[in-house]
């Protein structure tokens, strides 16, 4: 639950009455224009049984697939771990 002096975790704007609570559920309504076929394309490959689903699903796939890339970038960056071959031969060595 939010209260007065923030709005969806940001600070709220002047014109929000002081003392008022407000209330979030973690969605957001927004009206987008997609088109017809790729929103028939989205549904279809993710089995998706509403166009909201299906859309939520695509934002989720992509958000993750964006935290995979980040990760893989970082990989073997980290000085102090195994290396990828010292891994292999742990597992090979089991």
């Amino acid at each position: 639950m939010l209260t007065a002096g923030t709005t969806f975790g940001f600070p709220a704007r002047a014109s929000v009455r002081q003392g008022a609570i407000y209330s979030y559920n973690g969605s957001m309504k927004t009206t987008i224009d997609i088109p017809d076929d790729e929103l028939r394309e989205v549904v279809r490959n993710t089995g998706a049984a509403t166009k909201r689903e299906a859309v939520v699903t695509a934002i989720e796939d992509y958000n993750r697939r964006k935290r995979l890339a980040k990760v893989a970038r970082n990989f073997g960056t980290m000085k102090g771990f195994m290396t990828r071959d010292e891994l292999q031969r742990l597992r090979r060595d089991r």
